[in-house]
């Protein structure tokens, strides 16, 4: 159910501008989020970790229709769940752990 909107501007201005931030920097391809902006920029799981909980808050606000807000999320999971595991160099993590910093295109991690 959409939550009318804040009675501060600024702090409402604040909150799209965050959200769009997001939706912005995730690859729609793997659902990736960059982790600052900038060609080239790594992702990062925290970053991946902010864009799946904005998700929910943005319908709320109206910033994203429910779809998009489903579809998005589940892009990044099945990548996540497909992606290789262990010490080679194009996997995602180890042993269903993450690393902190991945390409966002070519999925190689970077630490």
């Amino acid at each position: 159910m959409p939550q009318p909107p804040l009675d501060d501007p600024m702090l409402e201005a604040l909150q799209r501008q965050s959200f769009e931030f997001l939706r912005y920097e995730t690859n729609p391809a793997n659902g990736l989020v960059a982790d600052k902006t900038g060609d080239g920029a790594p992702a990062s799981i925290a970053a991946v970790g902010l864009a799946l909980a904005a998700y929910p808050i943005g319908v709320a606000r109206g910033f994203v229709t429910r779809a998009e807000a489903v579809q998005r999320p589940l892009v990044a999971l099945r990548f996540f769940s497909l992606s290789a595991q262990g010490p080679q160099a194009d996997a995602t993590g180890r042993t269903a752990g993450c690393r902190r910093f991945t390409s966002a295109s070519t999925r190689d991690r970077s630490s």
